[in-house]
């Protein structure tokens, strides 16, 4: 992988490269887990999109906020973090459902053999505690 993992998480505190790195860092886990196989990435468009969105609103409702003297500008201040708090609660719900579906492409490549039978036949009578 390109990118490592105190990246992918880094670029969500870095000005401007957090707009696009982290879309960057998870397209490139969601690819590693489905084995680079043509798998819809819809979700993780829409998952990207709501990120910029509540992001967007939440700067724009900080703004207006610093700017606001009158009612009706404390109004739209709080019009904004409402909508800015509804963006979030779709993007949490989808970066859930993102991570679960990376969870499980990931859980499908793991090829775990079952517990072996202890081959005794090889080991020196007397060897285990009782025998």
């Amino acid at each position: 992988m390109h990118f490592t993992p105190g990246w992918c998480v880094g670029w969500y505190f870095v000005p401007i490269w957090n707009l696009f790195r982290p879309h960057q860092c998870m397209r490139e886990i969601w690819d590693t887990v489905h084995l680079q196989r043509p798998v819809g990435s819809a979700l993780l468009r829409l998952w990207w999109l709501f990120w910029i969105l509540y992001n967007i609103a939440g700067r724009a409702a900080w703004r207006f906020e610093a700017r606001a003297t009158e009612l009706a500008g404390y109004v739209l201040c709080d019009t904004l973090y409402t909508v800015s708090d509804g963006i979030d609660v779709i993007l949490h719900v989808l970066a859930l459902m993102l991570v679960t579906r990376v969870a499980a492409a990931y859980a499908e490549n793991i090829r775990e053999e079952g517990p072996r039978e202890l081959d005794t036949s090889q080991v020196p009578e007397g060897f285990f505690y009782g025998s």
